[in-house]
Parts: structure tokens; sequence; C-alpha cells
């Protein structure tokens, strides 16, 4: 599908991309492709082993909306992880990943989405687990080349930590923002801890190289 071909090329300009291997994983489903319609599903157990893993999906090309992660999953070997999907190019909308969730990987790790490439939307989504990895993790997402609109990190005094184990990006919202990505109308509470090693921190985008506005920061 076009959803399957964006993300294999978005991530074959990875570093280290001559050695990637990627499989999709999600809670509820592999992929939820275009045109169709993931509502109010929630993932309440634990998951791991596997890259491209998200609570409810792997890759998400159509619509997910009002779901949620209440479990944890990922682990310290695993990239393009997130609370909701690994991998998205099409909708996220409504989602949270909930208080006392954990989110956990290697590289590309976001609370809502592992990374959120071109042509993907977030929106109206709060992230409220804790993230970590060793590189480019984010309250929402851990990179981003599409749209990130009107998202919440540590709404409603939620306590929110963001770890990261080598000298790479963090960001409340995301560790990288790519030229072409979009966050605007953000929203970070006022007990988000961003700890670890890296050496790009924000509180917004720890690594900005596209469009950022619209933000409150408590």
């Amino acid at each position: 599908t076009q959803g399957h071909e964006d993300a294999a090329q978005a991530l074959s300009d990875e570093p280290g991309a001559d050695t990637l291997r990627v499989s999709i994983v999600g809670g509820i489903v592999g992929v939820n492709g275009e045109n169709h319609v993931i509502d109010r599903c929630a993932s309440r157990g634990t998951m791991n082993g596997l890259d491209a893993m998200g609570g409810v999906v792997g890759l998400n090309e159509g619509l997910i909306k009002d779901c949620t992660l209440s479990g944890s999953m990922g682990s310290a070997t695993q990239d393009y992880i997130g609370g909701i999907a690994g991998l998205n190019v099409g909708t996220l909308e409504n989602c949270t990943a909930g208080k006392n969730c954990t989110v956990t990987g290697r590289t590309a790790i976001g609370g809502i989405v592992g990374f959120n490439l071109s042509g993907g939307r977030v929106q109206n989504c709060t992230g409220s687990a804790n993230v970590s990895g060793a590189g480019r993790v984010g309250g929402i997402a851990g990179e981003n080349l599409g749209r990130i609109q009107n998202c919440a990190v540590g709404s409603g005094g939620a306590a929110v930590t963001l770890t990261t184990r080598s000298r790479t990006a963090a960001g409340a919202v995301c560790a990288v923002n790519h030229k072409g990505g979009t966050v605007s109308g953000a929203e970070i509470g006022d007990r988000v801890t961003i700890s670890g090693s890296a050496f790009l921190l924000g509180a917004l985008v720890g690594d900005n190289s596209g469009t950022v506005a619209d933000a409150e920061v408590a």
C-alpha cells in the first residue's frame, strides 16, 4: 500500500538504515489500512519484543480515535515504539497514553506514536505516560514529519518523566521535528521532567528543523 511505501521510504533515510529490519505489530491489529477506522479501543496488557510496535496498531494508514493505553510496553532494544501506534501516516485523534503507563524502547519512542511520518496527523491527543529510550524520546512522538496539533503532555497535573540513555534529543512533545513537520497548539503541564543524557532538550521539541507554533508551557 502507499502507507507501507511511505513508511519504508522515510525509514530508509534513518541512520543505520542499511541494516534496518522492521516488524509491524499492534496490540489490536498490525496495520490499520487506508480508509479504515479503529474507534474506542483500549490496550491494557504488556507488550515487548518487536520494532514498529504500538499499543493499538503497528502502522496506521487510516483513522484511530478515542483509544487508550493503560498498560506498559516495549523494551530497551526496540525502535519506533508508541503508546498508540508505532508508525503513523494516517490520523490519530483524541487518543490517550494514561497515567502510570510506561513506553520503553531504543530510538524514536513516543507516548502516542514512535514516528509520525509525512502525511500523518496526531491531533487532540494526551500523553501522560512515562517514556524512556536511548534517544529521540517524546511525550507525544519520538520523531515527526507530519502534523501534531492541539496535543497535551502532563495535563491535569499528571507527572510525566521522559528519560534518555544517550546523547541525542528529547522533547515534551517530540524529540525531533524534521523539516516539513509541524507542531502547533501544544499544552505542557508543570510536572513534566526530562532526565538522562540527552544534549538537545526542549520544553516542546528537542531538535527542530520544522515549524513550532502556538504552544503553552506551564
